[in-house]
């Protein structure tokens, strides 16, 4: 199946559109992936969003388990890695 994912982060709670686009995936995402990335820049934010923005049904996006990464002494996110 064909996902399209859109990763954000950023202070923005209600309306993520307006948080800085961390990575957008779009390519077929079989049952059981892992997902691993890396923002292309320091992104600096309190929230981070994952919305499935287009694709082949179902609609639903289901996480087994959602880690984020840290950077020890900075709001650079190295890592994110997803379970699907």
């Amino acid at each position: 199946m064909t996902s399209f994912l859109e990763v954000r982060i950023g202070d923005n709670e209600h309306n993520t559109k307006q948080n800085t686009l961390c990575y957008y995936y779009n390519t077929t995402m079989p049952s059981g992936t892992t997902l691993t990335w890396q923002c292309s820049a320091p992104i600096t934010g309190r929230y981070v969003s994952v919305q499935k923005v287009a694709g082949v049904a179902p609609k639903e996006l289901v996480f087994c388990e959602l880690k984020v990464y840290l950077s020890e002494g900075t709001n650079y996110m190295p890592q994110n890695m997803f379970h699907f």
